[in-house]
């Protein structure tokens, strides 16, 4: 079973949970303007799930999906693009049935540290303390919490429905 977790913004990051265990992550930096930046998300995805064919071998292999949705911000211009960037999840998780969830910012830090007003710090330690390594950049470790996160989702949702 796979679990995948993205951090949305210019910088982002990308992080798959294999059978419980770490298995991949990738950050990217999205460069040119707002449409390039685009298409350089949508493709990073195809880039990092469907291309993988451990990861897209088997639709029903891929579990669950955690994004963390952008935070708002004042300058519209701004939330527009990462609204822009969490519409691109979602239209790819809709296109090959993988289902998905969008976490605010605060609801997974308090879930994965504990406390709602966790710094970048304590985040980077607790995917670090994972994960046993420590060498993720930021986006890494975000988005390797949203796959974790994922994972425990997975596993409310199957023993409330008795599986």
């Amino acid at each position: 079973m796979i679990y995948l977790g993205v951090d949305l913004g210019k910088n982002t990051g990308f992080s798959a949970i294999k059978d419980g265990e770490f298995y991949k992550s990738k950050a990217i930096v999205l460069k040119g303007e707002y449409g390039e930046r685009y298409l350089e998300l949508e493709r990073a995805f195809e880039y990092f799930v469907l291309d993988d064919p451990k990861i897209y071998n088997d639709n029903d292999e891929i579990r669950f999906l955690v994004y963390e949705e952008p935070p708002y911000v004042n300058n519209r211009k701004t939330y527009g693009e990462l609204s822009g960037y969490e519409a691109i999840i979602i239209k790819n998780c809709e296109a090959w049935s993988i289902p998905w969830l969008g976490i605010n910012n605060r609801t997974l830090k308090k879930e994965m540290c504990g406390k709602g007003d966790a710094s970048k710090e304590e985040m980077m330690s607790i995917a670090e303390l994972l994960l046993d390594k420590d060498e993720l950049t930021q986006d890494e470790a975000d988005a390797t919490l949203c796959a974790f996160y994922a994972e425990r989702l997975a596993k409310i949702n199957s023993i409330e429905k008795g599986s």
